[in-house]
């Protein structure tokens, strides 16, 4: 797998294999979980990892090898992402709480779903943690969870960037309550929210968002318009919403901090194809083993 550095114009293209990044994740692993081996060396041999001990050491090993490059009271721009692995096993006692039903993709619509904490400072990348989504939780708890992880390492939170699943009433009254400063991308639902979504000039706007309990929190929204100019096969202009909150940015700021969250979602693109790669070498092997012995 290869890919581009922070500024292609300057900097050489970077090469990354998977020996790399399993040497690069051993150490911090071996460190903070008790991995015996039973017998030989084989996956059939290994110890089976406690995932309530595995949940409690992840912070540990993330931060392993990063903790000392960050600094205490220091402003970060974080974000809090979910992603969901398509899972085709059973379901019982042992993972039931885990696995996660939602809208069928790659030929199911049962998941594991991971909740993850990251800093996303320019020239700066971090995952803190990252969780299960466990079915009795809400997204609240987690927001709670990583709040308070945020203050025990003494960090500041300059803004918290999150997706469109966190657009609700019940948490953007959590966080406003916590006085915690956020972007959150406007979900165009909604006659008020679609025309509000239409204009040509950047702008900020009031909005009253309610949910089914009649619940109501008060939202400040800024709109950013970005000409297409072609990109994606179309033209005209487009409206990009958030709300915000903590933060008294122009539009295109608040456009151009949050871009950076997707920094994650190419991290999940870059695990899942250096999996498949590790998965062909080792498949390929197989096939030339057996092609000899025939």
């Amino acid at each position: 797998m290869s890919f581009l550095a922070f500024d292609s114009r300057t900097c050489d293209k970077v090469e990354l294999r998977p020996k790399q990044c399993i040497d690069t994740v051993l150490k911090p692993l071996l460190d903070n979980i008790d991995i015996k081996i039973n017998g030989s060396l084989s996956p059939n041999h290994l110890k089976k990892i406690n995932l309530e001990e595995l949940i409690h050491a992840n912070q540990s090993i993330l931060l392993q090898d990063i903790v000392g490059t960050l600094k205490p009271e220091k402003k970060y721009e974080f974000a809090i992402d979910f992603t969901n692995d398509p899972y085709y096993g059973k379901i019982d006692s042992s993972n039931e709480k885990y696995v996660i039903r939602s809208q069928a993709k790659k030929s199911t619509n049962s998941f594991y779903s991971y909740v993850s904490l990251s800093i996303i400072n320019k020239n700066e990348r971090y995952t803190l943690a990252v969780l299960p989504v466990e079915k009795d939780k809400t997204k609240v708890d987690y927001l709670t969870y990583f709040i308070g992880l945020i203050k025990t390492l003494n960090f500041k939170i300059r803004v918290l960037c999150l997706d469109r699943e966190f657009y609700s009433v019940d948490v953007i009254r959590f966080l406003q309550n916590s006085k915690v400063s956020h972007i959150i991308p406007v979900v165009r639902k909604g006659k008020e929210i679609k025309q509000l979504l239409v204009g040509r000039k950047a702008r900020s706007a009031e909005y009253v968002m309610k949910n089914a309990q009649k619940q109501k929190v008060h939202l400040d929204i800024v709109i950013d318009v970005k000409y297409l100019k072609g990109q994606r096969s179309k033209h005209g202009c487009e409206n990009l919403g958030f709300v915000v909150y903590g933060v008294k940015w122009s539009p295109r700021k608040v456009s151009t901090v949050y871009r950076r969250r997707f920094a994650i979602e190419s991290s999940y693109r870059m695990r899942n194809i250096l999996f498949v790669e590790d998965w062909l070498r080792r498949k390929l092997k197989i096939q030339l083993k057996v092609e000899c012995l025939r």
